[in-house]
């Protein structure tokens, strides 16, 4: 599209790029993100006593990742960019984590045996970054030394530590029925500094029934049941419970503070409650394998954002521990090999998970809803993030491209005046079905051939793209617009009246996640390598998706 024509293949200004700039302008931007990714561990385990082992385990998960942008001068002609800039953001990430702990195994009886852990662990996420830009920028340059105006810097220093500390105990009888329990205490660099620490007990039990005595299934290797239920946590971003102020110029043109956050010397972690309950089985000579898990999880204390009065002196919200959220669903894991053989096997497997969640309280005395996002709410009765506005059903177009005889949907199956049409719920921004098909080829026991193809269902999503060419002020740029009079009656009527409905869409897919090949070399060739073994690999990743989803990925 051009200037509103059809089929313009020049460089006019107004073909969808940014802003209208020319395919030139737009190439004359350099964008890059370089990351350096580094990561090791080391760990160590002794025996103490035949029946005492102790472990420990430290790590370090390091990434360099520099953010970077030139625009040279008389390079884009759009408001003061002809000048030239320059944007340098490098980011550190450090993750470290440290364990350790230990084991003591004894046998009770001849039929029981115990199985005691208890342990401590460390984990530390520490982000240092620096973002930096300036304007006006020397021609025949390109780094920040050559900018002559407007500069503009800030630092970013954040680190979240969690220290915690654990005990189990297991108790097996005949090696068939186990039962367990635990608990976990954890103290959060980012909880309010009323609050101590959080503990989070668990239990569960299993058994193995296809071991006992009156189970006859000569078609049924085995059969495991199993039930547990737990306890975790989710911590508040760093400083979600600190009082901030932020720098302002006073009065003299001296440095003073502004109030920013008010802070929560309250605020703790986010808990979740579940009980799952599942079994595994095998079945014809371990041809079949089944796992299947029923979960019922409540999450309470959420942390929600709630407005803070303007008396108090603080613009921004407070964060509180108060939602209440349900999460239930099942997970299917199918495992089979329908070909086995000296030399060719094929195994496949299927992975599905279906999952409801909705609020179901706020827990804010006056709140209804929370928007955390665009077009999306949070409201009791409806799922997290749940998108809600609007929506145009039908509509009419006349002879100059105008919207007539509009109606929106009313929330109760009907039809209304959109003037007075409420928001309704147009779908969940999270998955309701995820799943996964792979398989598995085998020859010569030295060729393995592998394949995957993942899914997600039941998901809707803002389209980025579509807003700006189908809503904004660039609104021409998409076909409907363009010309109206045979666009999408509901998508002209919807940008007309500021109703972006049409926006949200159906983001579901089937993707081709991996093929791969890898080859198995023999010992004689390996040990040619000083290796113990080795292996040639060639794989494609995210080769293909099927998607009505025309936004980006």
């Amino acid at each position: 599209l051009g200037g509103g024509r059809l089929g313009n293949a020049t460089d006019d200004p107004g073909r969808g790029y940014l802003i209208g700039q020319t395919p030139q302008e737009i190439s004359a931007i350099s964008t890059h993100q370089n990351v350096d990714r580094f990561t090791t561990s080391v760990n160590g385990d002794v025996l103490i006593l035949p029946w005492l082992k102790l472990n420990a385990t430290a790590g370090l998960d390091f990434t360099n990742q520099v953010d970077q942008e030139l625009v040279p001068p008389n390079a884009v002609f759009f408001a003061d960019l002809p000048l030239g800039q320059r944007t340098s953001n490098p980011f550190q990430t450090f993750f470290y984590t440290m364990q350790a702990g230990g084991t003591a195994t004894l046998n009770l009886s001849p039929t029981i045996v115990s199985t005691t852990t208890a342990g401590v662990d460390y984990n530390n996420e520490t982000v240092r970054g620096t973002f930096a830009f300036g304007k006006q920028l020397l021609a025949g340059t390109g780094s920040l030394s050559g900018t002559t105006a407007q500069f503009a810097v800030n630092e970013q220093n954040t680190g979240n530590i969690t220290l915690g500390a654990y005990a189990q105990e297991q108790v097996g009888w005949r090696d068939k029925l186990f039962v367990t329990g635990a608990v976990r205490a954890d103290k959060n660099s980012a909880f309010g500094v009323n609050y101590k620490r959080a503990y989070y007990p668990k239990a569960s039990i299993s058994c193995v029934i296809s071991d006992e005595p009156f189970f006859h299934a000569n078609w049924m290797s085995s059969l495991r049941l199993r039930a547990a239920y737990g306890e975790t946590g989710q911590q508040p971003d760093q400083f979600a419970a600190l009082r901030t102020y932020g720098p302002v110029t006073g009065p003299g043109d001296q440095p003073a503070v502004t109030a920013l956050t008010l802070g929560n010397a309250k605020l703790g972690p986010e808990r979740g409650k579940e009980f799952e309950t599942g079994f595994e089985t095998s079945l014809f000579n371990d041809r079949v394998g089944v796992e299947f898990t029923y979960y019922n999880k409540n999450t309470v204390n959420a942390i929600l954002d709630e407005q803070v009065a303007p008396s108090v002196g603080f613009g921004s919200d407070e964060f509180i521990n108060a939602g209440h959220i349900k999460n239930q669903g099942e997970e299917l894991l199918l495992n089979f090999t329908p070909v086995r053989g000296e030399n060719f096997t094929w195994d496949a497997g299927i992975a599905f998970s279906h999952n409801t969640n909705k609020i179901v309280d706020l827990g804010i005395p006056g709140t209804t809803s929370i928007s955390p996002g665009t077009y999306q709410e949070d409201m009791a009765g409806f799922p997290v993030g749940a998108w809600f506005l609007r929506k145009v059903v039908s509509a009419k177009v006349d002879e100059t491209g105008h919207a007539y005889d509009i109606m929106c949907a009313d929330g109760h199956g009907g039809q209304v005046d959109c003037s007075s049409a409420p928001n309704v719920f147009q779908g969940s921004s999270v998955p309701t079905k995820e799943g996964a098909f792979t398989s598995t080829l085998t020859l010569w026991k030295r060729l393995r051939i592998y394949g995957t193809v993942d899914y997600q269902l039941g998901v809707q999503k803002l389209d980025g793209n579509l807003r700006i060419r189908c809503y904004f002020e660039l609104g021409g740029l998409c076909k409907d617009l363009a010309d109206p009079v045979n666009g999408n009656p509901v998508i002209v009527a919807g940008a007309q009246e500021g109703i972006p409905s049409y926006l949200i869409g159906d983001a579901g897919f089937f993707r081709l996640g991996e093929v791969s090949a890898s080859y198995s070399l023999s010992d004689e060739m390996a040990s040619k390598l000083r290796a113990h073994a080795a292996s040639i690999t060639v794989a494609g990743r995210n080769l293909h998706t099927w998607t009505s989803y025309k936004g980006l990925d």
